[in-house]
């Protein structure tokens, strides 16, 4: 009689669909947020900055106490001391290398002044002996089997040997301000008063070891004949002993005047006393010289 409404039995249905949607739609919703929450957007200017700055601010920095410093300060003074004595030390031995460097050249220097010492002290004596020949002649009372003699003789009144120094690394030292790093004050001493010696005795020299030959040229003239005289120069001399050549033949006979004998006599002992004089300054020289070797030789096992 009274059907079932249509509308009213299909309603139902609709309701339960509608509250399955909505459902289905709130877990949707929270599963999103929850996603979200567990995994948020990066955001590249907040890892940039986090990559770029670590703040620690659960860090606290303690204070540091009078012990601490005290340590460091020892730390830095025993590092800057060790590296001073460690320079210190570096440049002794740099200078005491050095130093054995230079004396093993001022070695070799005075060795070759030893060498020419000693050539010039042969030489003086060889023209000591000459003029004492010459003296002795001059007082004999016949002096003509002797003159070529004479003419001979008479010719190294206006020759020396001149001594040379080598002083090149002496020099050096001095002008670079290296002598100082000599370590031995007695061997520094000795060196320096050996070449003031020596700059001493240069100079003078010539003034003792030679006569002047204005002082003598007109007693030539007038004693010899100037053309033979002068024709016993040695033109290529192999070395100072043959400077002057002995008389090939007869040359004219001297005019000996009795005064001009007795200038002559004197220009000779006035050679003989330079040249003696020459002589002992270079002994005292050699002297020196010699000490300074044997301490070198001993000191830097030099030789």
């Amino acid at each position: 009689m009274n059907q079932p409404s249509k509308k009213k039995s299909g309603g139902k249905p609709k309701a339960r669909q509608s509250n399955e949607a909505l459902t289905e739609a709130t877990h949707d919703s929270v599963v999103k947020e929850e996603k979200e929450t567990k995994d948020p957007p990066e955001n590249p200017h907040q890892n940039r900055s986090a990559m770029e700055v670590h703040h620690h601010p659960h860090l606290h920095h303690l204070k540091k106490g009078v012990r601490e410093y005290l340590i460091e300060f020892s730390l830095i003074f025993l590092a800057i001391t060790l590296g001073f004595y460690a320079e210190q030390i570096r440049e002794h031995i740099t200078e005491r290398h050095k130093e054995a460097a230079y004396m093993r050249s001022l070695y070799r220097d005075l060795r070759s002044d030893s060498i020419s010492i000693e050539e010039s002290l042969r030489a003086k004596h060889v023209l000591m002996e000459k003029f004492d020949s010459l003296q002795k002649i001059l007082l004999l009372p016949d002096l003509k089997p002797y003159n070529e003699q004479i003419y001979y003789l008479e010719r190294w009144l206006i020759l020396s040997y001149k001594f040379n120094t080598h002083d090149l690394t002496y020099n050096q030292m001095l002008s670079s301000g290296n002598l100082r790093i000599i370590s031995n004050p007695e061997l520094y001493s000795a060196i320096a008063g050996y070449y003031k010696t020596i700059y001493l005795f240069i100079p003078i020299e010539p003034k003792l070891s030679i006569i002047d030959r204005g002082e003598i040229i007109d007693l030539e003239a007038r004693m010899f004949n100037p053309m033979q005289l002068c024709s016993l120069s040695g033109n290529k001399p192999a070395d100072f002993y043959h400077l002057i050549k002995r008389p090939s033949g007869k040359l004219d006979p001297i005019h000996a005047e009795p005064h001009d004998l007795k200038l002559l006599y004197l220009k000779i002992d006035q050679a003989i006393v330079s040249t003696a004089s020459a002589v002992f300054f270079l002994q005292e020289i050699k002297k020196q010289l010699a000490e300074i070797m044997t301490q070198l030789r001993l000191a830097y096992e030099v030789g």
